[in-house]
């Protein structure tokens, strides 16, 4: 999942695109995020992160080099990234087993395209908790 996902953000906007990079300040990696000197933002939901900046291929090797080793992802690959272009904006949340990503209409059907990927339509008032093969029922907005 990560090489797609991560092959169509570099198609579209270049490997040498400049992101931010959330971590959760709670993984057990801290001491080294600490160490690292990098913004610590507060305000995100309840939780506090660390922010580093890095070019689009590099947040991709990365995630890959912590998979590969069959690391837990948790701690070891960002939380959020999001270009400083604010062009799209990719998430893991804690907790549910899903992922988030919003941007440019080409973008998502692209991803969406992809048969590498699983995706489900998500909108902005949505329960993160629910189960997306069994997505509650919609009505329409009274006229």
């Amino acid at each position: 999942m990560v090489t797609a996902l991560f092959d169509i953000l570099i198609d579209f906007f270049g490997k040498q695109q400049e992101c931010l990079c959330a971590f959760w300040e709670g993984y057990a990696d801290q001491e080294e995020l600490l160490a690292a000197k990098n913004t610590r933002v507060s305000g995100l939901g309840q939780q506090s992160y660390f922010l580093f900046h890095a070019p689009l291929a590099s947040v991709q090797a990365q995630w890959l080099a912590v998979l590969a080793d069959r690391w837990e992802t948790s701690g070891l690959a960002p939380n959020a990234v999001w270009p400083t272009s604010e062009e799209w904006y990719y998430s893991v949340p804690i907790g549910p087993h899903t992922s988030y990503l919003g941007g440019p209409a080409e973008l998502v059907d692209a991803i969406r395209s992809c048969t590498e990927l699983e995706t489900y339509e998500a909108f902005p008032l949505d329960d993160i908790w629910r189960d997306p093969l069994n997505p509650p029922v919609r009505e329409d907005p009274p006229n």
